[in-house]
């Protein structure tokens, strides 16, 4: 083996390293924190025709994992997440970081202090390691931004497993830099699937935590099971951040780090989940490589113990997102009003009608914000009704068939070709033979979870002519705990998900397939 081998092969053992894994070596003294940053900042550089991040600061990152190392010598106990690199979609505030939100205008904004989830995970001893691009967050470009990351501004971002493809998104950087193993694991921000998605396009796993949404709707409440604080633009009832990482068991780790729950793996045996009935499968434009990894999945779980009972999919979608259902229902608009006051307070260097000078932003009207959380409008007094119908139907649904939880297919296609030309509204893509509204063949699975506020989790179960796909599981609201244990003991009975291939092009780090 020469040179340029050992060191390809060096740095791929350390990239391939999950987050437990590496935080445990880090914490016993096998691993130094240092050695194992600089290694992935070196993957970072090889893996740069991805364009994964917007912001690296690789003195601020090796200082970090530095003062871990030091910390160990002195005999000081290391947190759980000691050494673990993250990185977060650039809507997250990091003190001292730039945070752009995906639009150029922002780049200059730098946040004078660190997230509520970046402050426990730091705290824990994760290092920051970037801020990862990702769709046009402030409104000014395509909505179809938001579920390709080929932003107008930092440049398109690429899929691991085939760079002519898209990543998924709008978290798609945050997902492209984990599957590529430049960091282990990281932090998006999901408001219609937007952890979920890129999750399933790139082969990781990617939790939507609780949000309750309905409820907050009917009660005029903002509870969610993640703080959102520290997001930008302002958030919305929907809006909240995800973690994502290679394994629902890192996902775990991250979840405890935030909230102090503890989630283990739970038991196959006689555990009730619900799959669609066979005429899904028949009727849906689905991709057959997608059904066709969906049902072998759901042959595994059945020879582990699982009791799987078929529901209507199609209806269930029917009922809780609404005949009269629109794209912008499960996609990210900022409110004007809020995000002209949020600059105002904190950059006043930049104005509402400097985001709006790219292309006009979307505004929302009181109608297409009832929409956003129920997919119908209705006359003023009916929202409580409806909402109320809603969460009592969903909670019933579980109820009379005794579910932990129910799996359908994150994604009905693999990822699609990114447009060389750059995204356009309503912008088609061809799903098994059948034109398909791109943004909308997106988000059609994982909106439903956003707008009940409940919990769903994308666990990637195999590839399909090379690219990955995602199964989702979408459990009760508040009970995410259940939902990873649910996770991690499906994900144990599965193959191990193969990563992406890569080799090492002189010492330039250029990468290329393999």
């Amino acid at each position: 083996m020469d040179l340029q081998d050992r060191h390809s092969s060096l740095l791929q053992g350390l990239s391939g390293l999950g987050a437990r894994e590496a935080t445990a070596q880090i914490r016993n003294g096998e691993l130094s924190a240092e050695v194992y940053a600089s290694a992935l900042l070196r993957h970072h550089d090889a893996w740069r025709d991805l364009n994964t991040l917007i912001t690296v600061d690789e003195t601020r990152v090796l200082e970090e994992a530095r003062a871990l190392d030091v910390a160990r010598a002195n005999g000081k106990k290391l947190g759980p997440a000691a050494g673990l690199p993250f990185v977060v979609k650039d809507q997250m505030e990091i003190a001292g970081y730039p945070t752009t939100a995906g639009n150029i205008h922002l780049k200059s904004y730098v946040a004078p202090r660190n997230a509520a989830i970046a402050t426990a995970l730091r705290g824990a001893g994760a290092v920051m390691f970037g801020k990862a691009n990702c769709g046009d967050m402030l409104g000014g470009a395509p909505i179809l931004t938001h579920g390709t990351t080929s932003n107008p501004f930092f440049g398109v971002c690429r899929n691991p497993y085939n760079l002519a493809h898209v990543p998924g998104g709008s978290s798609g950087g945050v997902a492209a830099a984990i599957s590529a193993g430049i960091a282990p694991a990281g932090i998006g921000e999901d408001t219609g699937g937007s952890v979920r998605l890129p999750a399933a396009c790139t082969g990781i796993a990617g939790l939507r935590p609780s949000t309750f949404s309905l409820r907050n709707l009917l009660d005029g409440a903002g509870r969610k099971r993640y703080s959102d604080d520290g997001m930008v633009p302002p958030p919305a009832l929907l809006d909240t951040w995800g973690p994502m990482a290679r394994t629902v068991a890192d996902l775990a780790l991250l979840d405890h780090v935030i909230t102090g729950s503890q989630a283990t793996p739970a038991s196959l045996d006689n555990m009730r989940i619900g799959v669609p009935r066979p005429d899904y499968w028949e009727t849906d434009v689905i991709d057959p490589g997608v059904a066709r990894l969906l049902l072998s999945t759901f042959d595994r779980m059945r020879g582990a113990g699982a009791v799987l009972v078929e529901y209507d999919l199609l209806a269930l979608m029917r009922r809780m997102t609404g005949p009269r259902d629109r794209v912008g229902c499960a996609v990210r608009r900022p409110n004007p009003q809020s995000l002209g006051a949020w600059l105002a307070a904190n950059f006043p260097a930049v104005t509402l009608g400097d985001i709006q000078s790219y292309l006009p932003a979307l505004q929302l009207t009181d109608t297409d914000r009832d929409a956003l959380y129920t997919g119908e409008t209705f006359a003023a007094g009916e929202r409580e009704r409806l909402v109320a119908e809603l969460e009592s139907a969903h909670a019933d649904f579980f109820r009379d068939h005794g579910f932990t939880a129910f799996a359908l297919p994150t994604l009905r296609m693999t990822a699609p070709l990114i447009n060389p030309n750059g995204d356009t509204p309503g912008q088609h893509i061809q799903v098994n033979g059948t034109s398909m509204n791109e943004i909308m063949a997106f988000v059609s699975h994982t909106r439903l979870a956003a707008r009940l506020g409940a919990p769903a989790l994308n666990i990637p179960i195999g590839l399909s002519d090379g690219l990955p796909v995602g199964m989702e599981l979408q459990g009760a609201p508040g009970r995410d705990v259940e939902l990873l244990g649910l996770g991690m003991a499906i994900e144990a009975i599965l193959d191990r998900f193969p990563p992406p291939s890569m080799r090492f092009n002189g010492a330039n780090g250029a990468r290329g397939k393999s």
